[in-house]
């Protein structure tokens, strides 16, 4: 169960509509778990690859949060963002792996108008050099959540839900007898909405952290 964020990054799901590309050939290496795995060849030796992809042009200023998952396979190489509103890069991982793994980075964004992203790898690139890519997201918020898969524009996602329904219940419980407990994330929002027993309440109420 999520709140509802926005994927602002467009064509998430075909990178092959990103802007432009710059030192590397781009190509549909496969899918898995449903996830599609772009895989960028190097065609340059230089200290840096770019992907730039479109995205929403209004941010207001707080923490905007990057995810993907990708394959980093060549030591002395990492994965940054660029702040686009900066002029630093943002590491985002420069942990070797053969496995795809999540990864994301959170940044402060001031407010403005902006319409690229900037997906970097950086280090001593060679001609051939291979890396792996999958699902980028571009979400406003302190924390990353699920893939949202956009096309040529951003897409939301909507709040999600969980319900606990009790069918043929003998017994109403009351505040004195009855308890409800459970582990939920901290960032998480929870309501209790009364129905059709309007004097049902939670007698013990947990939330912690998970």
């Amino acid at each position: 169960v999520e709140e509802s964020r926005t994927n602002l990054l467009a064509y998430s799901d075909d990178l092959t509509n990103a802007l432009y590309f710059d030192g590397f050939n781009l190509t549909l290496d496969r899918i898995e778990n449903g996830q599609k795995i772009w895989k960028i060849v190097s065609t340059v030796e230089r200290p840096y690859l770019v992907l730039t992809m479109p995205c929403s042009t209004t941010y207001t200023a707080g923490k905007y949060t990057f995810s993907a998952s990708h394959i980093l396979n060549k030591a002395g190489c990492s994965l940054c963002i660029n702040n686009i509103l900066e002029s630093s890069d943002k590491l985002v991982s420069d942990v070797l792996t053969s496995n795809l793994k999540r990864v994301s980075q959170t940044f402060d964004f001031p407010a403005g108008a902006v319409t690229t992203f900037k997906i970097v790898w950086l280090g001593d690139i060679k001609v051939g050099d291979t890396f792996y890519i999958s699902s980028p997201q571009l979400e406003a918020g302190s924390f990353p959540t699920s893939y949202i898969a956009t096309g040529a524009t951003a897409v939301t996602r909507p709040a999600g839900n969980k319900k606990f329904e009790f069918t043929n219940v003998k017994h109403i419980p009351t505040i004195e007898n009855f308890s409800v407990s459970f582990w939920v994330n901290k960032t998480h929002n929870l309501t209790n909405e009364v129905g059709v027993l309007a004097d049902f309440k939670f007698g013990t109420f947990s939330a912690a952290a998970k």
